[in-house]
């Protein structure tokens, strides 16, 4: 998870270092009762050379309208239908690159 109020540059980094092939974002949310842009948000990493990137999932939340790449992008509700609601959960270790933590660095700890 890439948190979307990070700058581009953040997320790009982030994304790299986890060598992530998939991104999954939603045409928006709310944030102080206002529509925050997060496809927006999620292409503009993907727009500055993010080259790991294959697939970008959106769901619709907002229903706004949002810029789609027609090889890169799909909605949610499109790749879900059809498929079963149970999913099991895949064991990795702790050392799995799901869990890379970010630390701000302001503390010598």
């Amino acid at each position: 998870m890439v948190f979307g109020g990070f700058s581009a540059t953040s997320r790009k980094d982030r994304i790299a270092d986890g060598g992530a092939k998939l991104l999954i974002t939603a045409d928006g949310g709310w944030r102080g009762g206002r529509t925050i842009e997060l496809k927006a948000a999620a292409d503009q990493p993907l727009a500055s050379r993010c080259r790991t990137i294959e697939r970008v999932i959106v769901d619709r939340r907002t229903a706004e309208p949002v810029p789609m790449d027609a090889k890169r992008d799909v909605w949610w509700h499109e790749v879900v239908e059809g498929q079963s609601p149970i999913c099991a959960p895949e064991p990795v270790a702790a050392e799995h690159p799901l869990f890379l933590l970010y630390k701000s660095g302001s503390r010598a700890q």
